[in-house]
C-alpha cells in the first residue's frame, strides 16, 4: 500500500495508507509482527491523520471519520464529504480539517465551527497558539483572516510548534 499520512505521537507511529491505518510502537519499527491494523477503520484510503486525546481523526477522499482508540470504534462525521487534505490538533484540543469544503473545527468528533466555507483549503498547521491555513490564494491566519503571501497557492504547511514552514 502507498503511504499518504503519518502521525507520530510520542512513542507511537500511525500510518495512513491506501487500505487503512496501521500503528506501531517506535521502539518496534523493525519488527514486522509489531505493526497492527486499526481494523475499525476498514480498507479506506487515508489522506490525513490527527490525534486528540483518545480520538484518532482520519481524513479520506470521501470526508472525515474518527476512531475512539479505547473502544476501537470508527464512525464517519456527518456533513463531511470530498477530499480531506490535512488535519491538525491545536493546543486547546480543537482539530482542524482542511478539505474541499473549506476549513472546519471539531471537538470530540463534533463540528464546532466552519471557517473558509466552500473554499478549498489544502493545508493547516498550528504554531505558537495560532492556526494558519493554505488556499489557492495564499496563506491565511485564522485569528484575523489576514492573507499572507497573497497570490501564492499554499499546498503544504508544517510546524514544530514555534516555527511555520510554507510550501
Amino acid at each position: 500500500s502507498s503511504v499518504h499520512a503519518v502521525l507520530l505521537d510520542g512513542t507511537t507511529l500511525y500510518v495512513g495508507t491506501d487500505s487503512g491505518v496501521v500503528t506501531v510502537a517506535v521502539a518496534d519499527l523493525e519488527d514486522e509482527s509489531a505493526w497492527t491494523t486499526i481494523a475499525a477503520v476498514g480498507a479506506v484510503g487515508v489522506t490525513a491523520l490527527a490525534l486528540e486525546g483518545e480520538l484518532l481523526y482520519v481524513g479520506t477522499a470521501d470526508g472525515l471519520g474518527v476512531v475512539d482508540l479505547t473502544e476501537e470504534d470508527y464512525s464517519t462525521i456527518a456533513g463531511t464529504s470530498g477530499m480531506t487534505y490535512a488535519l491538525v490538533a491545536d493546543e486547546a484540543g480543537v482539530v482542524y480539517a482542511a478539505s474541499d469544503l473549506g476549513l472546519r473545527a471539531y471537538v470530540d468528533g463534533v463540528e464546532v465551527e466552519r471557517i473558509a466555507w466552500e473554499t478549498p483549503v489544502y493545508a493547516v498547521a498550528a504554531v505558537d497558539g495560532e492556526v494558519y491555513y493554505g488556499t489557492g490564494d495564499g496563506l491565511v491566519r485564522r485569528l484575523d483572516g489576514a492573507v499572507l503571501h497573497a497570490g501564492w497557492a499554499v499546498m503544504a504547511l508544517a510546524s514544530d510548534g514555534e516555527a511555520l514552514w510554507v510550501g
